[in-house]
């Protein structure tokens, strides 16, 4: 058992960051804890898996450390963006990855410049290899990675790229590490224009959470969240694309 020393949150496990108060690598093994195994069910404490609330999503999406999200969307619906915006709003707490093996450093610098982005605590590493991607995130201690895009990544040089086997062993492997580390994932994911998601439907089984953005009308944005293993799925968030980015204007349904 582990105690956010701030503000005494209790978790199972050593976090990145303290859910309750946001402090930032706070968690310290409890005095007189014993060794991992099995406990009293009401003994677990809930503090650990208290969603964080992320900016532009507001509370129509609320995840807990550890999670893994697969957004889906057909090329050019805007991803990349919310994804970064995203990721900035989470580096305003702590350090965050972001990964891609799709653009290069100054295409996303570009975007980041255009959306006003100035988080010193948001790194970015243009790679393809996911052992390299997530021994860059232990690196620098990422609280949250997100990786555009799961079919540019590579786990293994067994399977070719963008087959289901590699599809699947990365998502496995990101899976793993986020549960291990506490780290909140994101894996963009491309969509074709009937809303299905490339790749063997595995992939949606293995994470905790799908999200779809499609085209809405008069150049809105519709983010379905067809799965979710923290609350209830089925929920409609539109956003419009300004120059700042994409913002909800309150509509959620």
């Amino acid at each position: 058992m582990y105690t956010c020393r701030f503000c005494g949150c209790e978790a199972e496990k050593d976090l990145p960051y303290c859910p309750r108060c946001g402090a930032w690598k706070a968690f310290q093994k409890k005095e007189g804890a014993t060794e991992d195994g099995p406990v009293p069910l009401l003994d677990i404490p809930l503090e650990g898996y208290r969603g964080l609330r992320i900016e532009p999503l507001g509370d129509f999406l609320e995840l807990p450390p550890g999670a893994v999200v697969l957004l889906g969307g057909e090329p050019g619906v805007g991803k990349s963006t919310l994804l970064l915006q995203l990721a900035a709003s989470l580096a305003r707490r702590f350090p965050v990855l972001y990964a891609s093996g799709e653009e290069g450093p100054t295409q996303v610098r570009e975007r980041a410049e255009r959306l006003g982005i100035g988080e010193r605590r948001l790194y970015f590493l243009e790679e393809r290899s996911l052992p390299r991607i997530l021994r860059a995130a232990q690196t620098i201690s990422a609280g949250a990675l997100f990786l555009d895009s799961l079919q540019t990544t590579v786990a293994s040089l067994r399977y070719s790229a963008t087959s289901p086997q590699q599809l699947r062993l990365t998502t496995r492997k990101l899976i793993a590490y986020a549960k291990e580390k506490g780290t909140l994932t994101f894996l963009a994911a491309q969509a074709n224009k009937s809303s299905k998601i490339y790749g063997p439907k595995a992939v949606e089984h293995l994470v905790d959470v799908v999200c779809l953005l499609e085209y809405g009308k008069d150049g809105e944005r519709n983010l379905r969240l067809i799965k979710n293993r923290y609350g209830p799925a089925g929920k409609i968030l539109t956003l419009r694309m300004h120059r700042g980015g994409l913002a909800c204007d309150g509509c959620t349904r």
